[in-house]
């Protein structure tokens, strides 16, 4: 089952039906009806997060705080908020790709409010596909707490992801 993140409505208009005769009418509607069995399309749409929205989410040292979700803990302390990452997962697993098919399918949209209080900020922000819920050890700073050093190249990281860049990684400095 190959998901997308939205159900495109298609309607025929009144004068095609016309020109259609019965045989290419059913013939079309059964195409039409496996069509969409076949595509197992879901959704789902956060303009802001509540409290309540925590029982779809895996929280992995995150939180969610004035309508959005704080993914390193509070910068209130210096010490604290330095080699720090966090994870917010959407938690109904779901299967991107298919293998008989051999393709993959989704479509996202997102907005981000990044906001650095310290001088220098923070590494930077990964929107992730992954099977994985567990935050990596040691994968703060330019690894976005998506791997680590020792995980980077292994065939097993099944993740997929894109990289929002707020500062300079480690490697620039």
């Amino acid at each position: 089952m190959i998901p997308c993140a939205y159900l495109k409505y298609t309607y025929l208009t009144a004068g095609l039906f016309y020109h259609l005769d019965v045989v290419n009418f059913l013939l079309l509607v059964a195409l039409l009806v496996g069509a969409v069995a076949q595509a197992g399309c879901f959704s789902f749409n956060y303009s802001s997060f509540t409290e309540e929205d925590e029982t779809n989410l895996i929280l992995k040292n995150s939180y969610i705080a004035l309508g959005g979700i704080q993914v390193t803990p509070d910068v209130s302390s210096i010490d604290f908020s330095r080699n720090q990452s966090g994870r917010a997962l959407y938690k109904r697993p779901f299967r991107l790709w298919s293998k008989s098919k051999g393709m993959a399918s989704f479509n996202s949209t997102f907005v981000l409010n990044i906001i650095n209080t310290t001088n220098p900020g923070g590494d930077g922000l990964a929107f992730i596909l992954t099977g994985h819920t567990d935050l990596p050890s040691n994968s703060q700073g330019q690894w976005l707490g998506i791997v680590n050093e020792a995980t980077v190249s292994s065939p097993e990281i099944e993740t997929v992801a894109v990289a929002f860049l707020t500062g300079r990684s480690n490697t620039e400095i």
